[in-house]
């Protein structure tokens, strides 16, 4: 035993097994393979990949291969693997394709647009017009603001992107003016799988965006694009060459083997996982609507991707976060869901379903006292308790650890019977102290079938 014991590696620890025992609808992340995550761990973690030092050439390697791979997975001619985030693809964008002074015309952030920063480099931000009451853009407002404005660059690109942008309909005002641009980081793994849209064919002429959300690879970005000309403006930000530095020095070659093999996953199983993630998405939202949590967009089939949107405030988007924290059911304060994690652990649309059976319950704060059973006010979130957290954390917490959608078995995407037992679901008709008492002393041989079905 040292001396010093870490005091770092027992929170890795403590983090991994919070995160491996609870459900996460986090948009924004997803879960790596242990093939990914051997990769990302490997000795390459501390070196550099440049031929400028020796013990590199299967780092220059990896790099090339991984390029390919992008390029094959997305249908692209050019491919750039060196950039650290989705964030450096932008600000590389708009330092390859505007100068001082120009205008970078992109999704409003009310509706999920990414804070670029544009005016601390010189560029002003224009808002492209959005329909009324959505996130969605107006497709000829923002053709005919375009026109009018001339951008020398256009950023089709959301946090919150439940539909397809309209990029063919942005097109030729975008192009005239400048250079027109998507930022698919939030669905780049459904793009991938040949789902949501296609970017490129539609008349983007650069598809960037970072590769953990629906690509479940590791934390970065990834540029791609049919033009050479494009391709080497975006490379010498993204890129050291001729020894000069852009935005990026060390690509990390850790990183990028760990993407390659991310991507590698994705040429296997990539249309399966796609097509799931979105048929998930599209269950948890109506199975959530059915339970009476509020969902945006039920007349347009509430998603299109893999995220559903919660018709609440943002108040009650923090404290619903926060309410399914204790009971193990993860998500952001933005009221924003994502499917594409739980699908990639094998999840179906019965897991949703009884997901989404679990989160009303907290919304409506229905594991409770008895007062709370009786009250017939408008749902609301209650506050939790840590008697209640701690009976759904032995009712319903699972290791989450089913063989993983990119490797599909027959069981897998809405074939399976559901994870969780229907017997639970009549057991919640129950009431009281008896209620908690049946449910959990009925549910501990069902929590570990629930848990071996989830491991690999």
């Amino acid at each position: 035993m040292p001396k010093n014991p870490s005091k770092i590696l027992p929170l890795v620890s403590k983090h991994e097994k919070l995160r491996s025992s609870g459900i996460n609808l986090i948009a924004s992340e997803n879960w790596l393979s242990p093939e990914v995550r051997s990769a990302l761990a490997s000795d390459l973690a501390g070196r550099y990949h440049s031929s400028w030092y020796g013990g590199t050439k299967y780092a220059q390697r990896i790099l090339e291969e991984t390029a390919g791979l992008a390029c094959k997975v997305f249908g692209a001619r050019y491919a750039i693997v060196t950039a650290l985030s989705g964030n450096l693809c932008d600000l590389a964008a708009m330092f390859a394709f505007t100068r001082e002074g120009e205008s970078v015309a992109m999704v409003p952030k009310s509706a999920g647009g990414y804070p670029l920063g544009t005016e601390k480099f010189g560029r002003a931000r224009l808002d492209l017009p959005l329909v009324p009451d959505t996130v969605d853009v107006d497709a000829k407002a923002a053709a005919r603001f375009v026109a009018e404005r001339k951008p020398a660059l256009t950023i089709l690109g959301s946090s919150f992107i439940v539909f397809p942008h309209p990029v063919a309909q942005l097109s030729a005002a975008a192009k005239s003016c400048g250079r027109l641009v998507y930022d698919g980081s939030h669905v780049l793994g459904l793009i991938a799988g040949g789902e949501f849209q296609k970017p490129l064919d539609e008349g983007a002429q650069v598809l960037i965006g970072s590769t953990h959300k629906t690509l479940p690879g590791p934390q970065g970005g990834l540029v791609l694009t049919n033009s050479k000309e494009l391709h080497e403006a975006l490379e010498s930000y993204l890129y050291f060459i001729d020894g000069d530095i852009g935005l990026v020095d060390n690509p990390h070659p850790s990183r990028i083997a760990a993407l390659g093999v991310a991507l590698e996953e994705m040429l296997r199983g990539g249309k399966q996982y796609a097509r799931a993630t979105i048929r998930n998405a599209q269950a948890l939202a109506s199975a959530l609507d059915e339970g009476g949590v509020p969902v945006k967009f039920r007349e347009r089939g509430f998603t299109r991707s893999h995220q559903v949107l919660l018709d609440i405030s943002d108040a009650e988007a923090t404290k619903f976060c926060r309410a399914l924290e204790k009971v193990g059911i993860f998500m952001d304060v933005g009221g924003r869901l994502g499917a594409a994690e739980m699908t990639h652990r094998g999840a179906n649309i019965y897991d949703m379903e009884s997901i989404a059976e679990l989160m009303a319950r907290v919304y409506h704060g229905k594991i409770e006292a008895k007062a709370a059973l009786n009250d017939k006010r408008k749902p609301s979130i209650h506050a939790q308790d840590n008697s209640r957290a701690d009976f759904v954390r032995s009712e319903f917490r699972a290791e989450w650890h089913r063989k993983p959608a990119l490797n599909p078995a027959p069981s897998m995407h809405g074939l399976a019977k559901p994870a969780l037992h229907p017997a639970l679901l009549k057991n919640s008709a129950r009431k009281g102290g008896a209620r908690i008492a049946a449910e959990t002393e009925g549910v501990a041989a069902d929590v570990k079938r629930i848990a071996k079905s989830f491991n690999p």
